[in-house]
């Protein structure tokens, strides 16, 4: 009961959003996970606990595209690597990982390339990132991946010995972006 009457409320505050053409998707609607690996091989994951997409409505045909993830809502799934993470890795400046673009594409099935800045730790880098969208139950699902580069960002490896971090940094993401129609039936 409780579930459905905060369904009800969330839907309630999202219809206004989604008739005005802007959505803003956080992490009850979608996941962001990835991988890191250690120079002797073990692979460990790094999941945003907490982040918000924001899409904007049309303007002059272009949509903006804004993800924030909170530095403090990222986890490897060992505290005492998290601890290490947010302080060799993070500078405590720059509480979020941003990434912004904008894009003339209408949110349709199909496959979408998203040209952007990504900035971390205050450091600004183009980045782009690829995803496909699809139409699953009324509800368009996003699916893409992109890979860090932590040396790009001013980031030196964290850890020692074997225990030394690659640079690279693999980061999955899919979304779900209810119709209005699946929002207005729920209401």
């Amino acid at each position: 009961m409780k579930k459905s009457i905060y369904k009800k409320f969330l839907m309630g505050l999202l219809l206004p959003i989604f008739v005005f053409g802007a959505i803003i998707i956080n992490e009850d609607m979608g996941k962001i996970t990835g991988s890191g690996e250690t120079k002797s091989g073990e692979v460990f994951p790094v999941i945003a606990q907490s982040f918000n997409l924001d899409i904007s409505e049309p303007l002059e045909r272009k949509r903006h595209v804004n993800v924030t993830v909170p530095v403090a809502s990222i986890t490897t799934e060992k505290w005492m690597r998290d601890i290490h993470m947010r302080m060799s890795v993070f500078d405590k400046s720059y509480p979020n990982v941003i990434f912004m673009a904008e894009t003339e594409n209408e949110l349709e099935p199909g496959n979408v390339t998203l040209d952007g800045e990504l900035t971390i730790n205050g450091v600004q880098k183009p980045k782009s990132v690829s995803f496909e969208f699809k139409e699953i139950d009324g509800s368009l699902a996003a699916a893409g991946s992109i890979e860090i580069s932590l040396n790009n960002f001013g980031i030196k490896s964290p850890g020692m010995g074997p225990m030394k971090v690659s640079d690279k940094v693999s980061i999955h993401f899919n979304f779900s972006v209810p119709s209005k129609e699946v929002i207005a039936a729920e209401r």
